[in-house]
């Protein structure tokens, strides 16, 4: 069987068959969000990361991400950050003490939200405006999130 052609360099991106493009694996060791599971297999997450960043990208400061975060969790928790992590006995921005499937919830509401900020023409001119509007787009994405993933939320908040 002949072997499959290496990229030239790293920089290249690999075609998945869904047409979705991917940058190589990366040779560093995992980020400190890593999480392992219970069957030793290395989880890496960097959803966080990649919500701040698509935000941050869009014109938001640390205000507008701090805003567009409180958003995402009153909408998918029925609480401000800063009051879920305290429910839970955690430091704002400690998730390794909180239950894996409020973990879990925040990693896809972070996700989906990442994509639907990239998508997202601001149309706001200053940064009050910018961090208010996509601090909306958030809020109303993470509604739609609780409306699809119904039945993986619960019906409560």
């Amino acid at each position: 069987m002949p072997r499959k052609k290496q990229p030239a360099d790293d920089s290249e991106q690999q075609e998945l068959d869904l047409g979705i493009s991917l940058p190589p694996s990366p040779s560093s060791r995992p980020a400190k969000s890593s999480r392992q599971s219970s069957s030793g297999r290395i989880e890496r997450v960097d959803s966080r990361a990649g919500f701040t960043k698509a935000l941050n990208d869009k014109g938001a400061d640390s205000e507008g991400i701090s805003e567009a975060t409180d958003a995402l969790y009153q909408e998918g928790f029925g609480k401000r950050t800063r009051e879920l992590y305290e429910t839970y006995g955690a430091k704002p921005g400690n998730r390794d003490v909180l239950p894996e499937e409020v973990q879990d919830q925040v990693m896809l509401h972070e996700i989906i939200n990442k994509h639907r900020v990239k998508r997202h023409d601001v149309e706001a001119t200053t940064q009050d405006d910018v961090n208010d509007e996509l601090t909306d787009v958030v809020a109303d994405q993470t509604r739609k999130n609780r409306g699809f993933f119904g039945w993986l939320f619960g019906k409560g908040k």
